[in-house]
């Protein structure tokens, strides 16, 4: 029996976990356990061997949130729509960022200079397999790499309470010799890059860990696509606790708009040899490239399959909304995300459909407010909270339901429904999506 698969948190440090933080949002579905944040993480990142699938089994990916102090949302439906970000100039940043493109956590400062070394860096047997010719196909065609020889597609084992990733939102890359292991986890960030593409990676390396110690560098990347650009962002040694030990990131501005990230590991057994490892990601983020169909991001009706005999569910898209499905063994979640700037506020709705939804506001503590509002043509309690910023990370905004289907034949028994944002503009936004909800005959298609 699993539990409904919910998300907890949007902010760049939680969320996408750049840095420091990025492994708990690309290794445990999907993201953000606010207590030890790269632990169970890493682990999903790199099995103890291939197929063995050893993750920590997980609540279908439900993690802990932590306690803060709630705030009313009751008054939402006077909150201001979305906005962008703010005017930037697109030259100016990138001016600043080539002159000084490295972070130490409190500045941006100009790229420190480092030794050559003696000998030509490795990273382990790895780094001495030479690239495939032919390209992984990766988020469903839409990125593709070459990966040292020897690599494969594995999805992140979910555990046996969790549900896998949708290909076109996650996919990653493995290779093992012996105790060598080397990962690229691969994500569609449901971001969009443009003119603020820039000014998007410095806030994301400026949400993330740095120090006086470890500075991250930004760095352009060449590939042989002439309309992509792709970044890396370097750090300056290889060092980590878990499992997975972080060695380089990269961010793509696909020529539909989107942006993609990867993240490179090593276990700590590849660690010494960081230098050679960095080199080893440059070497393969050179060949990044894309392709593949362009997603939905239309406006229209979208029907969610709820296995009725007669019936199904409908939810009415704004443009730049994208649903993917995420199906488990005897339960579905549809995730919904509205296509933000990099450097924007997002957010995300998640409807679960199964017999075991986890109450709200699951393992939270903190202060909640609770009121009766409609959800499918039925008053049900929404539980909802607010998480303040803290340690980078913006304020979350959080609001939740569940709800009976027995009336529905062969639906399942509870929808849950819970939305999560960095700001309450964009809650208002997304809990107007929400409202659209509907049960519709399956002959009107």
């Amino acid at each position: 029996m699993l539990k409904s698969n919910r998300p907890s948190c949007s902010s760049w440090p939680c969320r996408l976990g750049m840095l420091a933080l990025a492994a708990a949002a690309l290794a445990a579905v999907p993201a953000c356990k606010k207590s030890s944040p790269a632990a169970g993480a890493e682990a999903a990142v790199l099995p103890t061997a291939p197929g063995t699938g050893t993750t920590p089994p997980t609540d279908a990916g439900e993690p802990a949130t932590p306690p803060a102090d709630a705030a009313p949302t009751a008054a939402d439906a006077t909150a201001p729509a979305p906005v962008d970000a703010g005017p930037v100039n697109p030259a100016l940043v990138a001016e600043e960022l080539s002159k000084r493109p490295c972070w130490n956590g409190k500045a941006w400062i100009e790229r420190p200079s480092t030794p050559a070394p003696r000998d030509p860096p490795s990273c382990g047997l790895v780094g001495r397999q030479p690239l495939v010719q032919a390209p992984f196909e990766l988020l469903g065609g839409r990125v593709t790499l070459r990966a040292p020889d020897g690599s494969f597609l594995q999805p992140r084992d979910p555990g046996i309470m969790g549900a896998p990733e949708a290909e076109e939102r996650e996919s990653r890359v493995f290779y093992q010799y012996g105790s060598e292991k080397f990962v690229i986890m691969v994500r569609e960030l449901f971001r969009s890059g443009g003119e603020r593409f820039e000014a998007g990676v410095k806030k994301m390396v400026e949400e993330g860990e740095a120090s006086d110690e470890m500075t991250w560098c930004v760095e352009p990347v060449a590939t042989a696509q002439p309309n992509l650009k792709v970044v890396a962002l370097v750090p300056s040694k290889v060092a980590g606790e878990g499992e997975a030990v972080p060695v380089l990131s990269a961010l793509v501005a696909h020529p539909d708009g989107l942006v993609q990230l990867l993240r490179f590991y090593v276990n700590p057994e590849l660690a010494p040899d960081g230098p050679g490892c960095i080199d080893l990601a440059r070497r393969i983020a050179a060949t990044i490239g894309t392709g593949g169909q362009p997603l939905d991001r239309s406006a229209g009706a979208r029907r969610l399959d709820a296995w009725g005999q007669t019936q199904e569910l409908q939810i009415e898209l704004p443009a730049d909304f994208l649903l993917t499905p995420q199906p488990g063994p005897d339960f579905v979640v549809y995730r919904i995300e509205p296509i933000v700037p990099l450097d924007g506020a997002g957010g995300s709705i998640g409807i679960y459909l199964g017999d075991n939804p986890q109450p709200p506001p699951g393992d939270w503590s903190g202060p909640v407010e609770r009121l009766k509002a409609p959800l499918l043509g039925e008053q049900v309690e929404w539980v909802s909270w607010v998480v303040p910023a803290a340690n980078g990370e913006r304020e979350q905004h959080h609001i939740e339901a569940i709800r009976e289907l027995e009336g529905f034949p062969g639906f399942p028994r509870f929808m849950h429904a819970f939305v999560n944002a960095d700001d309450a503009a964009m809650l208002v936004s997304l809990k107007d999506v929400v409202k659209t909800l509907q049960v519709v005959d399956q002959e009107n298609r």
